[in-house]
């Protein structure tokens, strides 16, 4: 009698876990979208706050500073600016290369510098300033402090 409640215990426990493993299994797999989702958000809302600000000053309204507290994720190797002119106007694209290989690119009007050439990840404050590139403005993004 003891050798059949064993067996009967033990088949309950297996059945049990074959239900709760893939469970668990598919919760796991859906925290890590999230938190892949969560990444995507941050770097989006970094380079669209570069990218604002630096339209905002190029286009010659006041202020003519900004000052921006700017979070960038871990996920995050560097963001950059690239300047895509023609004879009549000026884009700036801001780039977040991830550590992954993929990159985030987000585009601002006017011309915009990052002091140093680019930004690691981490929490900045930082500086948009009209700064005097030739005839054209260039909003100069510099980190304080």
């Amino acid at each position: 009698m003891k050798g059949q409640v064993s067996v009967e215990t033990v088949m309950i426990i297996a059945l049990i876990l074959m239900i709760f493993i893939p469970i668990l299994l598919l919760l796991y797999v859906a925290s890590g979208g999230a938190y892949s989702t969560a990444n995507t958000m941050e770097v989006n809302a970094a380079l669209s706050q570069l990218a604002s600000s630096s339209s905002i000053i190029n286009s010659g309204a006041e202020p003519s500073a900004i000052f921006a507290k700017v979070y960038i994720p871990p996920s995050v190797r560097n963001i950059s600016a690239a300047q895509l002119c023609n004879e009549t106007s000026c884009i700036t694209e801001f780039i977040a290369n991830m550590n992954d290989g993929t990159q985030f690119v987000i585009v601002g009007s006017g011309k915009a510098e990052i002091d140093g050439g680019s930004l690691a990840s981490g929490t900045y404050y930082l500086r948009i300033e009209a700064a005097n590139g030739g005839e054209e403005k260039v909003a100069l993004i510099r980190k304080e402090g």
